[in-house]
């Protein structure tokens, strides 16, 4: 299962994608870091009672943690775009935990939607962070929704006080799958809306 992705993760790494099609000099470039422990990550699983899919697994403690190097030479502040390790999986977990009783405003005065939103944060397993500084977004797992025995991947933005939207999406938008979401990654990356990016240049 793992294959796959890592002749995808491979193919690209060091790759740089210098500039966007406006010439703005991006910079980014693909990095793949040392594996994730097993033994942290299954001690997790335990906590949860749930269990990663295999194939992020594989990847996350055989291939690495990915994360992409940036720079953006005056327009904005550098990207953080990065496979989480462990630990990290764990504090976003414990701050999911209290998400809507420390971060939700909106729910002062409604218990049942707190109740509802909590809920909706209980199911998520957090493992790529997206961040610029001023911004930034969470991917993640949804514990106990699959299809065809892919988990289903949502993003968590930092100022969403309300997952109701994303967890209710119609079944066709949805995206299910680690091995998709990590091509929609390096897609973003290497031939996203900055740009379009050749294959050949792969070298």
């Amino acid at each position: 299962m793992a294959s796959d992705i890592e002749t995808l993760l491979r193919g690209y790494e060091g790759l740089l994608r210098e500039r966007d099609a406006d010439g703005h000099r991006l910079g980014y470039r693909l990095v793949l870091g040392p594996p994730a422990s097993v033994s942290e990550l299954r001690q997790i699983e335990e906590s949860l009672g749930w269990k990663f899919p295999e194939d992020y697994m594989d990847c996350a403690t055989e291939v690495g943690l990915a994360h992409v190097d940036s720079y953006l030479d005056g327009y904005g502040p550098q990207l953080d775009d990065r496979m989480l390790a462990p630990t990290e999986i764990t504090e976003i977990l414990a701050a999911f935990s209290t998400w809507v009783e420390d971060c939700c405003s909106e729910f002062v005065d409604d218990p049942e939607g707190a109740a509802r939103e909590q809920a909706i944060r209980d199911t998520l397993i957090p493992f790529q962070f997206v961040g610029d500084g001023t911004a930034w977004d969470v991917y993640c797992f949804v514990r106990g929704e699959e299809q065809e025995g892919l988990v289903r991947v949502i993003p968590a933005y930092h100022d969403d006080e309300e997952m109701t939207e994303w967890a209710n999406e119609e079944p066709a938008n949805r995206s299910y799958g680690f091995e998709a979401h990590v091509q929609s990654w390096i897609d973003g990356i290497f031939r996203g809306s900055h740009g379009q990016h050749s294959a050949d240049d792969r070298g």
